[in-house]
Parts: structure tokens; C-alpha cells; sequence
């Protein structure tokens, strides 16, 4: 019995950038749920149990570093784990250090390296993997 693939759920406002990360992601053996707001993440979050998730940082309502602080007090110790990768326009120091003292794991700035993108997701996977 093969292992499903990995599931990503791309958090980002922008329609197009949803797109864009769901066409890298699946040509590299990846599943994508999407999600365009904070609320909509969260919900998501709960009910797909992803793998990992990318986080825009900007999002309306909730922000991205809301729902990471929300991932991160989870009750639920499997959703409170689940691997987080800030993926922002918005490069400053400041910003990142702030999205890493929010809970995510890595942070990823935009416009970026597709190479760097696929391979930073697939360490994040496999450290979920690691136990």
C-alpha cells in the first residue's frame, strides 16, 4: 500500500500566488489544500491536518502571525506541532524574527527561489517525520 503524498495548505490572500505555489508544490509530488484568509487557515488547519503549512504573513482579518500563535496553543498537540513556513513579501529582519517568535519554523521571502521553496517544505516535512 503506497503512502499518500504530503499535503500543504498554502495560506495566502493573493488568488494568484495560491495558484503559483499549487503548481510548484504538485509537480513535486506534493497535495495542496488552499486557504485566503487567517480564519480560513485555521479552519482548514483543524480539518486537513496538513503536513506542513506555508503562511502568508498578511492576510485580512486574523494575520498570519496570529494564526501561527493559534497553531501553536492548539490543545490538540498534533495541530500545535504541525510545521509552519512564513512566506512573506515583507523580508526585514524585524518581520522575520517576529514570525519565527510567532511559532513558525522557517521563513521564506517573496519573490522566491523555487529550488530553495520545494526543498525548505521538504525539510519541514521530513522533521514532522522525525517525530
Amino acid at each position: 500500500m503506497t503512502q499518500p503524498l504530503p499535503l500543504v495548505v498554502v495560506v495566502d490572500d493573493v488568488g494568484e500566488t495560491r495558484r503559483l505555489m499549487r503548481r510548484i508544490l504538485e509537480r513535486n509530488r506534493l497535495r495542496v489544500v488552499e486557504a485566503a484568509t487567517g480564519e480560513d487557515a485555521l479552519r482548514t488547519i483543524a480539518s486537513a491536518r496538513p503536513d506542513v503549512v506555508v503562511l502568508d504573513l498578511r492576510l485580512p482579518g486574523i494575520s498570519g502571525l496570529d494564526v501561527a500563535r493559534n497553531v501553536r496553543a492548539n490543545v490538540d498537540e498534533g495541530i500545535a506541532a504541525t510545521p509552519l513556513l512564513a512566506c512573506s513579501a515583507s523580508v526585514q529582519d524585524e518581520i522575520r524574527r517576529e514570525a519565527l517568535r510567532a511559532g513558525c519554523d522557517g521563513f521564506q521571502g517573496k519573490p522566491f527561489d523555487i529550488g530553495v521553496f520545494v526543498a525548505t517544505i521538504r525539510e519541514l516535512i521530513g522533521h514532522e517525520a522525525d517525530g
